[in-house]
């Protein structure tokens, strides 16, 4: 029995001296690795209006307003409208329920052309509603994703597949079928179970205007991948933090590797927004059992070919963040003060 014990501890300490000597961990083949960013600017922001009643999760700016996406549902509803014209609310829709054309988790938003979409990750389907004809549609998904997003007139994209070590999904967009899986993590523990792999990799995924690039904020890694749907060629900017959370990966007793998401590992990217021009990422840098540890005041700006542009200093702390078309605005929400919030750029 003893001797049975010394294997196994023999064997637990092996397998620990082997971990250490491969603690890399590669998103993508290619990477760039950034130090900081040479012009570092502060920024106030500036109260817009009031929201009271809900909580928004994610703005999707446009041309003529603000799109919020409320997970309190205020009013019962999900989706929000607010007129840059008017200045004021002058729409909402999408009902807080589980009935048909209604969410009851709505965990991803997007906007394409003149369509908007929510995506219920418990309920598993997708509601459009087509703002020139009012008209909704709904499709359920297979199985259970992260997040899904509008790709194109003919698919979604989707993350966090269940069972799946692939970073994207291609489902259609008339009537959900899984079409394709692409993006494979360059390097990883093989003994990685799927459920893991997932959560440990988790990311948020925006899209570029021309439907051809994705940009990935990884909520672990303080990393942006930037991946090219048409070529599934894919780079890495990795820094300026240097955050390595490889220790969270923990081998049980079959010797397979688990996600221990203890109170000292550190969030990076926790949200992210882009345009046809940059890609922008809200930073934490905080350790999980830190008070407010998914709220950030860095944003770190790139373009779509990884260059660094600059680093954002904000005067407090928001969780999500979203910029205007034409890069001059970025939103945000205050939840202690249910001010929507913004900044000149």
């Amino acid at each position: 029995m003893k001797n049975n014990l010394l294997l196994f501890l023999t064997l637990i300490f092996l397998s620990s001296c082997e971990i250490s000597k491969e603690k890399k961990i590669k998103i993508s083949e290619n990477e760039l690795e950034i130090k900081d960013f040479k012009i570092i600017e502060s920024h106030s922001f500036k109260k817009y209006f009031d929201f009271l009643g809900g909580t928004p999760y994610n703005f999707i700016a446009s041309d003529s307003g603000l799109y919020i996406h409320d997970v309190d549902g205020k009013d019962n509803k999900i989706v929000h409208f607010y007129n840059f014209q008017k200045q004021e609310l002058t729409e909402s829709f999408i009902g807080k329920g589980n009935g048909l054309y209604e969410s009851f988790s709505p965990k991803s938003s997007s906007l394409k052309n003149e369509y908007f979409m929510i995506f219920d990750i418990t309920m598993r389907k997708v509601i459009e509603k087509n703002l020139l004809t009012g008209d909704f549609k709904e499709v359920k998904v297979p199985n259970f994703f992260d997040k899904i997003k509008i790709l194109n007139n003919e698919y979604l994209i989707g993350s966090g597949y269940k069972e799946s070590i692939k970073k994207f999904q291609l489902l259609n967009r008339s009537n959900g079928e899984l079409v394709e899986e692409f993006g494979d993590f360059t390097k990883f523990p093989e003994n990685l179970n799927p459920e893991a792999l997932k959560n440990y990799f988790q990311f948020s995924m925006e899209i570029n205007p021309n439907e051809s690039l994705v940009a990935s904020a990884y909520r672990w890694h303080d990393c942006i991948e930037i991946f090219n749907i048409q070529t599934k060629e894919s780079f890495s900017i990795k820094g300026p933090s240097q955050i390595d959370n490889f220790d969270a990966l923990l081998v049980d007793q079959s010797g397979e590797f688990t996600f221990d998401r203890g109170p000292d590992i550190l969030h990076c990217f926790i949200s992210a927004s882009v345009s046809k021009n940059y890609i922008y990422g809200l930073f934490s840098g905080k350790k999980d059992k830190e008070e407010n540890a998914f709220f950030g005041k860095e944003i770190f700006i790139y373009d779509w070919n990884g260059k660094p542009i600059r680093k954002i200093m904000l005067d407090r702390e928001v969780m999500t963040i979203s910029i205007s078309p034409d890069d001059k605005k970025l939103y945000a929400f205050d939840v202690d003060t249910s001010e929507v919030l913004y900044i000149d750029l």
